[in-house]
């Protein structure tokens, strides 16, 4: 059955991907001059901020499923709480910075329609979307592993040391 939390779970998988691979393009871009590679990574801004704001929009409905599975397992979800309160935090603040950073995207598609063959926008600028683009990136990573933590608990164990041979 596809209810909200199963919504949650897949529109949330683009911005980790659309941000990440913009910031590796648009790094690449300001190191090589390649127009094509900022373009491609603006445009990825763009739909990044898409995904982080559906993602965001079925956090309530994947919070209200998840509260539904913690009234039949209490003891599996004693802390979920807790860990849905910081993931929301996280993840509105995610989505506010993956929004501006696609709509810095989108300036510079316009900035840049003309331009076919070089960047003709000022590199302050540029950098400046790609510090966003950076931004954005860690903190949609950051939501989902906080996310991650509420129902996979095993990536909260320590890991123990090889025992030797």
């Amino acid at each position: 059955m596809w209810n909200d939390a199963r919504w949650h779970l897949i529109w949330i998988h683009l911005p980790i991907a659309a941000t990440t691979i913009a910031s590796m393009f648009l790094l690449a871009a300001e190191l090589t001059r390649k127009h094509w590679l900022a373009r491609s990574g603006w445009t990825l801004l763009a739909l990044g901020a898409l995904g982080a704001w559906f993602a965001a929009s079925s956090g309530h409905g994947a919070e209200d499923v998840l509260g539904a599975a913690a009234a039949a397992n209490e003891a599996a979800f004693s802390d979920a709480p807790t860990r849905v309160h910081d993931h929301e935090e996280r993840g509105d603040l995610a989505k506010w910075v993956a929004v501006a950073a696609g709509a810095a995207g989108l300036l510079m598609l316009t900035l840049e329609r003309r331009s076919t063959e070089s960047l003709k926008t000022p590199r302050w600028l540029r950098v400046g979307v790609w510090l966003l683009a950076a931004a954005a990136t860690g903190l949609v990573i950051s939501a989902a592993s906080l996310g991650g933590e509420i129902r996979h608990t095993e990536i909260l164990a320590q890991e123990k040391p090889a025992a030797p041979r």
